[in-house]
């Protein structure tokens, strides 16, 4: 209880320099000896919740990388989960204590409680400060409350290709367990997905919602899921008991105990113990969102600027996954890439005698087979990648 009313009452007194643009483009002729553009970066849950701790992190790479203005980039967390409105008041009036002087040129608001947050305080916080909106489910937005000053990066959690890829690669599954944790944004969830799942999944899967229990219950449950389950798991910050969880190690305790295999929405969670499937990836959130606040920084009128929903990247499945539960590669969509993580990154700077811990499926594209084999590898064809590496047993695709 101690560690839920430390972060809940907690206002961050300090500001966190993040990154200064030392590697962004120089200024244009025009502006000699320009200042850094300053950006404040609201976090949702905390600097280090996952998935949008990692999206923030690229959306910021991606900011020095696109800027033709250095940038002073700096951090603050917005830890909401039940914070009352004496804290929340009081969290405001120090934001606007701290930039009285000069205001942010941008305020990029990461997750839909920290932008409900800044709308809730336009007025006190900034009211001429353009605002991006970044990391933000479509449906969480209304854009009749937005103002002249406001854009959105918004992002589509497709239910559909997430429940249709579980059933997929595994035809015979009859439950499905759904862990979403307690928090107000998480209920959101909870309620849109029995709206949605059930007429999807034409109620023939059980349907088990895990987010009000403790979470030593819902370990206990988990391990006790009949044959023909299935895990899907969205977050973890809010549970039961209301103490706050950290952002991977519920996985990594659903894994050890589990008995099913595990599905998510994000490739921040693809780290061994998830099959795999349509994901959000931190670069495809990454690259337009950082345009658009770039397009913003320079002067643009922020309600004139429209970023295409951003979706799930291309599938992408751990293998060792796939044969930990027998699922035959041929259950795959066409275009998929094995990985632990990001197709190719574990490839990079072994040894030829270093089995890779994954590989791209041979149909992949060159561009994918070129970032295992290497940019300008006369070997790296569609339908050879794997074959020109060393896999161990434990590590080789399944036949086709």
């Amino acid at each position: 209880m101690r560690r839920m009313e430390f972060f809940i009452g907690l206002v961050w007194a300090a500001v966190l320099v993040v990154s200064i643009g030392e590697t962004a483009a120089q200024p244009k002729p025009s502006e000699t000896a320009a200042q850094p553009k300053i950006i404040l970066f609201l976090h949702s849950y905390g600097l280090n919740v996952q998935p949008w701790a990692a999206w923030s992190r690229e959306i910021q790479a991606e900011l020095n990388r696109q800027s033709p203005w250095p940038l002073l980039i700096q951090e603050q967390p917005l830890v909401s989960a039940g914070a009352s409105d004496t804290t929340e008041a009081k969290f405001v009036e120090y934001l606007a204590t701290l930039y009285a002087h000069r205001p942010p040129d941008l305020i990029v608001a990461v997750g839909t409680p920290a932008a409900h947050f800044v709308r809730r305080h336009r007025k006190d916080l900034y009211p001429t400060t353009p605002m991006l909106l970044a990391g933000v489910e479509a449906r969480r937005v209304d854009k009749s409350t937005l103002s002249e000053q406001d854009a959105v990066a918004g992002v589509h959690l497709d239910e559909a290709a997430l429940f249709k890829n579980i059933l997929r690669l595994l035809p015979e599954t009859q439950t499905i367990a759904l862990i979403s944790g307690n928090s107000p944004n998480a209920r959101f969830w909870v309620n849109e997905q029995k709206r949605i799942l059930g007429p999807l999944l034409g109620n023939k899967i059980r349907l088990i919602f895990f987010y009000e229990q403790p979470f030593e219950e819902i370990l206990k449950e988990i391990a006790k899921l009949p044959p023909h389950s299935a895990i899907f798991f969205q977050m973890l910050l809010v549970e039961g008991a209301s103490a706050m969880s950290g952002d991977k190690e519920p996985l990594k305790r659903i894994d050890q105990v589990g008995t099913a295999p595990i599905f998510s929405y994000d490739e921040t969670f693809f780290t061994g113990a998830v099959v795999g499937g349509p994901m959000f990836s931190s670069a495809g959130v990454a690259r337009p969102t950082a345009a658009a606040a770039v397009r913003m920084l320079g002067g643009e009128r922020a309600s004139s600027i429209e970023v295409p929903v951003i979706g799930f990247s291309a599938p992408k499945y751990d293998w060792r996954q796939l044969q930990r539960w027998t699922i035959s590669e041929s259950r795959l969509p066409p275009e998929s890439c094995f990985g632990s993580q990001l197709c190719g990154s574990a490839i990079r700077g072994k040894s030829r005698s270093s089995p890779p811990l994954f590989s791209c499926r041979p149909c992949l594209s060159r561009s994918c087979c070129a970032s295992i084999v290497g940019v300008n590898s006369p070997k790296c064809s569609p339908g050879s990648a794997w074959r020109n590496l060393p896999m161990s047993t434990a590590s080789r695709p399944l036949a086709n």
